[in-house]
This record gives structure tokens, C-alpha cells and sequence, in this order.
């Protein structure tokens, strides 16, 4: 009961900083309270950004003047529903898929499995990588609802098969256990065993594949930022570092973005990288 609790504890508050997100346009400010100088009373100049975190940011800025702890807030939705929308398809599509093929001819069974065999093989950033560079690495102005819908299918896809194997294998060895064998022999039809046997077992395995594939889904999608492909895609003028060819940031703010976009100013300006490093982590 109090592990219970604490995960509920834990989905209320990460449900309050989801809609505290959604809901970010209505009462935050569009620039993120962007201060590129400082001066003192008497005009003097004092520094320039980025700066550290202080009681009026408690988070500090990034090179660019913004609110660190406004750019988390805000972009915080796009993490946890891209990771949650591609959970629920993963397990959607790979659970039914793989029950249904557990009770199809072996023949389809063994040509499924041939060939998306590869899949286990092959790490899902390349894949990924391969697929939404096309559309990410450069602003194409397209909407980013519409680039995040297609970088949603592709991390779908990428895990698609080792869900639909998965579950196969465990249909298949449910199959073998003496009281499901028992209920064929009284005459049991697949939809029977399937809705009485199979299908409350897999609703509680279900629940922990859901909790590993959110995971998954969270860590391929920082990994997917380090290598600046961004969820929503980039956002013309990048970051300010001074250069003539500023680096890539995010559109959408998306934590595993920032983290990618931010990891080249860690020793420099370590709160930068950090902030959305403990907001991914909690």
C-alpha cells in the first residue's frame, strides 16, 4: 500500500508540471523573461549572459538570456507526452500484434520473426537517426505538431517488433502452462483462453513493459538530442555562443533537446545543461 501511494504521489506531480506546461502560454511570458545585459543603478554594465542561478532566476540563464527554469517549464509537455503517446501505440500495436501471431500458422510466426530479427540487434538510434534526420537537422518551417507526429511514428516503429516478439514469446510459453492446456482439452475456443487466461496476465505484465518501454522512450530521446535532432526540430537563430554558425536549438524546448543542445557549455556554464538534466531525471 505505501509503494502504492508513493507512485501515486510521484503521477500527481508529474501530472501538476504537465498541465502547469499546457498551460504556460496563458500566464508565462513569450521570451522567458530574456536579459541578455545586466546593469547596475548607475548604467554601468555588470555582465553579460548567460548567468548563474540566483534568487530572481533560481536556475540562471542561458547564453541567450532566457529563464532557464521558464524554458523547462514550458517545454516540459512535449517530453512527457511524445514519450507517453509513444508508449501507449508500442504497446497498443505490439501486444495485440504479438498475441494474434502467437495463435497464427508457425509459418507467418517464423517469417515475422526472420524478418524483423535485425530489430534486436540493430540499436534503435540508428535507425531513428536514418529516419528523422531528414526533417530535423535544419527549421523547414513545417509545424511542429506535424514534425512531432512523425518523429512519434518513427520512435513507434523502432520498438515496434521487439514488443510484438516479445509479448509472442510470452503468449508462447503461457500456452505451454497445464491449466490454459486444460482448458483446451473442456473445449476452450482462442478467444476464451485469450479473454480468461492470457488476457489478465498480460494486463499486469503489460503495466511494467508500459514503465520500460516510457523509459526507453525517454532515453532514446535524449540520445536523439545529443546528436541535435530535436523533438518539434530546430528554431532559426540557435544559440548565442559568440560564433558566426551558432548551434542548433530546440523549437518545442523539449528537455531531451535542451540537453543535447546544451551540453557543449557543461564546464563553462554547468546550470545550463544541468537544469534540464535534473527535470528528465525526475
Amino acid at each position: 500500500m505505501r509503494k502504492n501511494k508513493i507512485t501515486i504521489a510521484g503521477s500527481m506531480i508529474i501530472l501538476g508540471i504537465f498541465i502547469a506546461s499546457c498551460l504556460y502560454p496563458l500566464y508565462g511570458p513569450s521570451d522567458y523573461d530574456k536579459e541578455v545585459l545586466k546593469y547596475d543603478g548607475q548604467g554601468g554594465l555588470i555582465g553579460r549572459a548567460p548567468f548563474p542561478p540566483s534568487l530572481n532566476q533560481i536556475f540562471g540563464t542561458n547564453p541567450n538570456g532566457e529563464d532557464m527554469f521558464l524554458i523547462v517549464l514550458d517545454g516540459a509537455k512535449y517530453t512527457i507526452i511524445t514519450a507517453f503517446i509513444v508508449t501507449i501505440l508500442r504497446l497498443l500495436l505490439g501486444v495485440v500484434i504479438g498475441t494474434i501471431l502467437s495463435f497464427s500458422h508457425p509459418k507467418i510466426k517464423t517469417y515475422f520473426k526472420d524478418f524483423f530479427i535485425g530489430f534486436r540487434y540493430i540499436p534503435s538510434i540508428i535507425i531513428a537517426l536514418l529516419l528523422m534526420t531528414p526533417v530535423t537537422v535544419r527549421y523547414t518551417g513545417i509545424g511542429i505538431w506535424t514534425i512531432i507526429t512523425y518523429q512519434i511514428f518513427i520512435l513507434v516503429i523502432v520498438a515496434f517488433p521487439a514488443v510484438v516478439l516479445t509479448t509472442t514469446d510470452m503468449v508462447d510459453e503461457l500456452k505451454k502452462q497445464t491449466f490454459i492446456k486444460s482448458s483446451y482439452l473442456m473445449g476452450a475456443t482462442h478467444r476464451h483462453i485469450v479473454r480468461k487466461h492470457l488476457f489478465p496476465y498480460v494486463r499486469s505484465y503489460g503495466l511494467l513493459m508500459g514503465v520500460q518501454q516510457y523509459m526507453n522512450t525517454l532515453v532514446l530521446m535524449m540520445h536523439l538530442g545529443i546528436f541535435s535532432v530535436f523533438i518539434g526540430g530546430p528554431q532559426i537563430g540557435g544559440i548565442n555562443d559568440g560564433s558566426d554558425n551558432p548551434p542548433l536549438a530546440s523549437l518545442s524546448n523539449e528537455w531531451s533537446g535542451l540537453i543535447g543542445q546544451n551540453f557543449r557549455f557543461l564546464l563553462h556554464y554547468p546550470w545550463v545543461e544541468l537544469c534540464p538534466v535534473f527535470g528528465f531525471s525526475f
